[in-house]
């Protein structure tokens, strides 16, 4: 049995359930940001003036905040807009606050991290940061299926659906 582990470890096969330091040290300070709410100060801009109907859930209002760094990258980025859009730097983090909800981010990794989600990290919690679950009972949190392949229609963008400039 012990021998068996130990080629799963060679092979790298528990990669994927085993996260690297570096991995939970990155998801630290993701988690941080939204158990803060430091999304809403210094070094992250608001892009909408005033909560926004969401067009993914018609029924939801929506404030965007993007950090400060890539804010303009990000606006250059528009749900009707398609076409080769800025590239988001590696650390960026965007929170949709679906007013009186939950929050959904995504947080730039390095290349590769994700390439069926555009290299970001998903993750779906309630108002105080903490990861909601899923049916399943797993953290809606990490290289997410539902997110990377609805986000994968836009390739070009960036990976990201923007806000509308009237909504800005």
């Amino acid at each position: 049995m012990r021998r068996g582990l130990v080629i799963l470890l060679w092979c790298g096969c528990l990669s994927s359930v085993v996260p690297s330091p570096k991995s939970r040290d990155e998801d630290a300070q993701l988690q941080a940001v939204l158990d803060s709410g430091s999304f809403r100060g210094d070094g992250f801009r608001k892009i909408n003036r005033a909560p926004f109907v969401s067009t993914l859930h018609p029924e939801d209002s929506v404030d965007v905040y993007v950090s400060a760094a890539a804010a303009a990258d990000y606006e250059w980025v528009e749900p009707d807009r398609d076409g080769p859009a800025p590239p988001i730097p590696v650390g960026t983090v965007i929170v949709r606050e679906i007013v009186g909800q939950k929050l959904t981010a995504m947080e730039k990794r390095d290349p590769n991290a994700y390439p069926g989600g555009g290299d970001f990290l998903y993750a779906v919690t309630d108002l105080a940061g903490q990861p909601m679950a899923k049916a399943d009972g797993t953290a809606e949190w990490g290289s997410l299926d539902e997110c990377g392949s609805c986000h994968a229609t836009r390739k070009e963008s960036s990976w990201l659906f923007g806000v509308l400039p009237a909504d800005r």
